[in-house]
């Protein structure tokens, strides 16, 4: 039987679809150049913690409680900056930036660790200093649930004083460094081992470095195969490896 018009376009559309779907991305990449574009401007700005590709913002006006939408929009990042001497706007390490389309000047925002954030069915809502209601609208609702959480998480890193990046922001090595190594000394037992008998030497007699009597775990590769496949699901080691290439 002949198909009709509508059929044929139809099938042309479902067969479209089948060309384009799950197309692959690089997100490393794109999260590289994002990085880059917003150090321009902030040169503190250390990792992005999250990002969505479009958004609006709002203003509400407490007199008619009616919303008003502002001249910003654009694709949204959360950020952490680098913070200490010789930054910046050091008391706010953790930011919202908008790279607005509709002005020359990027939108920013400090997220404090006691700042008032409320996620609603349309919006992301909080309050400033200044005591202004804005509503962030999202494109994409799974991306206004994904930056709420981080700015939750977020405010926690601030009121626990625990940063996935150096308190002072001097260098890579007392920080990102340390934290994979700490991690990986825990995952392979290294300091952390109940005392045991003397470890075998490995062949030739030589002894294996690490691998002392003093209760540490024998460094071998094995040992270390199965502490890398441990760190392998673990968040912080994953944070701080990100944060340590992202520098």
């Amino acid at each position: 039987s002949r198909t009709t018009a509508p059929e044929e376009r139809q099938e042309a559309r479902a067969k479209k679809t089948r060309m384009v779907k799950n197309p692959k991305v690089d997100h490393s990449q794109t999260d590289s150049m994002n990085l880059k574009v917003l150090r321009r401007d902030d040169p503190s700005i250390q990792a992005i913690l999250g990002s969505a590709s479009s958004i609006t913002m709002y203003e509400l006006d407490m007199s008619t409680t009616k919303w008003h939408r502002k001249n910003v929009e654009g694709s949204l990042f959360v950020v952490e900056r680098k913070v200490g001497k010789g930054t910046s706007n050091s008391n706010s390490r953790f930011q919202f930036v908008v790279l607005n389309r509709l002005s020359d000047e990027r939108f920013v925002e400090s997220i404090a660790k006691d700042a008032e954030f409320e996620l609603s069915e349309k919006y992301l809502l909080y309050k400033t200093d200044s005591d202004e209601v804005n509503g962030v609208w999202f494109y994409d609702e799974k991306e206004q649930t994904n930056i709420y959480e981080i700015i939750q998480r977020a405010q926690e890193m601030e009121r626990s004083g625990v940063y996935t990046n150096n308190e002072d922001g001097v260098g890579k090595s007392s920080s990102s460094i340390d934290d994979v190594a700490s991690l990986f000394q825990s995952a392979m037992g290294v300091g952390n081992a109940p005392a045991k008998s003397k470890p075998k030497k490995p062949d030739g007699g030589k002894k294996k470095s690490g691998g002392g009597g003093n209760g540490e775990a024998a460094i071998t590769r094995d040992a270390i195969r199965k502490a890398m496949l441990r760190l392998a699901t673990n968040d912080a080691f994953l944070d701080a490896i990100a944060s340590e290439l992202g520098q």
